[in-house]
């Protein structure tokens, strides 16, 4: 994906969330606490290495939902790549739940959100990214979801868009149902929708 992008003119940078990878960290909070790695990364990429504006955000599943909360709080990003994100902490959690052990949320996925919320330090109307998206403003996101992805379905990405006020704001369903392989199970279709989105920004400086 990076190289796909660095094919159009665009630097990346790519880095591990806390507690993924090669980074430190205790815990994952699934995206909320993540926002503030985006944002670190944000402000490394522009004042360390001097990086060209404008500043687009691609993430996948968690990196979607941190990308789309970071930008929430981020005037320097100007435009987002959301791929299979969640809707809220809540959604989701009792999402899985009721997919993975076909059990009803209540109780015990409930309390699994609030713990998560508790632990992580934050509290869980904090974790909307409906919420965050309507804070986006005007900036232009594309929203990528597949087709039979059970995890995230594009439902999802559905209702997100519908709260997006961009007049370039742009979703696109792809055949397929691994959540977050979208660009590897449909790379030609992807790289269409991305580039399709991607001109209607400012052109890239090399």
């Amino acid at each position: 994906m990076a190289a796909f992008g660095h094919q159009l003119g665009y630097d990346g940078l790519l880095f591990d969330f806390r507690h993924q990878g090669a980074s430190g960290g205790e815990m994952t909070t699934l995206g909320y606490k993540e926002r503030l790695d985006v944002i670190g990364a944000v402000r490394y990429a522009l004042d360390q290495q001097q990086a060209a504006r404008p500043v687009i955000l691609w993430g996948v599943s968690m990196g979607a939902a941190a990308a789309l909360l970071a930008a929430a709080e981020s005037p320097d990003v100007a435009a987002l790549i959301s791929d299979s994100s969640f809707l809220s902490l809540r959604n989701t959690v009792e999402h899985h739940w009721r997919l993975f052990f076909h059990l009803p949320a209540f109780p015990i996925a409930d309390e699994l959100v609030y713990w998560i919320a508790w632990r992580g330090g934050f509290r869980i109307s904090d974790f909307d990214l409906v919420k965050a998206v309507t804070r986006i403003s005007n900036r232009p996101i594309l929203f990528v979801a597949l087709q039979d992805d059970r995890r995230m379905p594009p439902s999802v990405a559905r209702i997100l868009y519908s709260h997006a006020v961009s007049p370039k704001k742009a979703l696109i369903v792809l055949p397929g149902q691994r959540h977050g392989e979208g660009f590897s199970q449909d790379t030609e279709q992807y790289e269409a929708a991305v580039k399709q989105f991607l001109s209607s920004l400012a052109t890239p400086q090399p």
